[in-house]
């Protein structure tokens, strides 16, 4: 049998953003996400465009890295 050669396709859709997201929880705190996710504060200030004096809600979802 002689079997055409056809590429496979696969439907992968590019992704605009790899960066990790994170949910806070009631209790966290920038220290404690930053801790978990062995960053900085500064960067997740700066990945989230938050300012130190923000407050954090439950809910809220994080960028936790910067890919």
């Amino acid at each position: 049998l002689f079997r055409s050669s056809q590429k496979k396709t696969t439907s992968q859709k590019p992704s605009a953003s790899k960066a990790k997201l994170y949910e806070v929880k009631s209790g966290d705190s920038l220290d404690k996400i930053a801790r978990q996710h062995k960053v900085k504060i500064a960067d997740l200030l700066k990945w989230n465009k938050l300012t130190k004096t923000q407050v954090l809600k439950p809910g809220m979802k994080l960028k936790v890295s910067a890919n």
